[in-house]
């Protein structure tokens, strides 16, 4: 596996690459709130041995990233929620930006796209994934498709978002989905995801799969609150297997 570190329209990198030639898969990583890229390198290696190039990214306000760190989305220990959601399209909308970069390299397959993302992470991979046809795979961990889900967040500034960013817009989001390959989880004790509304999301998401119903999955694991288990790791990594 080679390891580099490098920025990439602004935002800063970690990628790994395989060992061998030929065209391989790409999968972007997007970690937690006031996490970093940081946090993928005990993966990289399991990507490295699947042919995959793998790319964590500093979500922005994280890491290294340019401007404020993260507290500058807790003012006085309150979120700004309205800001941090803003972070979070915009960072997806960097996926792309990164994927426009990957794709003008020879030894990056550009049919084969992934995204992976845990809590924050999981929020905006399902974004790009939503925004980005390129992407053919996603697994959002601990994260929901509904952006309702983010709590009290003032009516008029979620309709002004909903307005800027397409992933916000329901009919958009589930017709620009199937029959592409989407792994959520989520535990069944996360205070920070509504479970019932998730499945029904997934119920009403399945009717357009028709006999791809099998590209999309909701696992959800018993006895676990917000917390990104091996587990969880496990079956991304098998969901990414068998649909790169």
């Amino acid at each position: 596996m080679n390891l580099e570190k490098t920025v990439v329209s602004g935002v800063p990198l970690l990628v790994s690459r395989p060992a061998g030639g030929g065209p391989a898969p790409l999968v972007l990583l997007s970690h937690g709130f006031s996490r970093s890229k940081e946090d993928w390198l005990e993966h990289f290696g399991q990507l490295a041995a699947m042919g995959y190039v793998a790319v964590a990214m500093d979500n922005r306000f994280h890491g290294e990233r340019p401007g404020p760190g993260f507290s500058a989305l807790l003012p006085e220990g309150t979120p700004d929620l309205p800001r941090m959601l803003r972070s979070m399209l915009e960072t997806a909308d960097d996926m792309s930006l990164l994927i426009d970069h990957f794709c003008r390299d020879e030894a990056i397959d550009p049919d084969k796209i992934a995204v992976v993302g845990a809590s924050t992470g999981g929020f905006i991979s399902f974004a790009a994934f939503v925004n980005d046809p390129r992407i053919t795979v996603a697994a959002s961990i601990i994260a929901s498709p509904l952006w309702g889900d983010i709590p009290d967040l003032d009516a008029t500034a979620r309709a002004d978002l909903i307005d800027e960013f397409p992933a916000l817009n329901e009919s958009s989001r589930n017709e620009s989905i199937p029959p592409r390959a989407l792994l959520m989880q989520i535990g069944a004790e996360d205070a920070q995801c509504d479970g019932a509304q998730i499945e029904r999301f997934c119920e009403e998401l399945r009717e357009l799969y028709g006999n791809q119903a099998e590209r999309l999955r909701l696992i959800v694991h018993p006895g676990v609150g917000h917390e990104f288990t091996a587990e969880m790791w496990a079956n991304a990594v098998a969901w990414l297997e068998k649909y790169r």
